[in-house]
């Protein structure tokens, strides 16, 4: 996603808003809603450590859908379900699950672009 963005601002000046261009169809991995309870986490650099880099890496994926959706408005699509749990990233057992949840996801509005722009 953040190479996408550094994509278009390599091309900020050829893409005109209200261009009928598209751009590519973003799909993403899914997104994990993540909750940090308690009121006073004092829990040191160890222990904080796996929990700020996702937040990190989730930050900057949001600032930059942000971008894209600002800069190229209905031009832009991604397709990004929250998931229904935590998943890591490696976890290889989890497949089978996944794809059941796949299937079961909503695809209407991502069909529905697609059509309009690559119909």
């Amino acid at each position: 996603m953040a190479m996408f963005m550094a994509g278009l601002a390599e091309r900020v000046f050829q893409i005109r808003a209200d261009s009928d261009q598209p751009l590519p169809f973003c799909l993403g991995t899914g997104t994990n809603s993540v909750y940090i309870p308690g009121h006073d986490l004092n829990w040191g650099l160890a222990r904080w450590a796996q929990p700020l880099v996702n937040l990190l890496i989730d930050g900057v994926m949001g600032v930059v859908e942000f971008q894209c959706g600002r800069v190229l408005g209905r031009r832009y699509f991604r397709l990004q379900p929250l998931l229904p749990k935590p998943f890591a990233l490696d976890d290889a057992a989890a497949v089978a699950e996944l794809i059941e949840y796949a299937e079961q996801v909503n695809i209407s509005s991502a069909v529905s672009w697609l059509s309009e722009f690559f119909g």
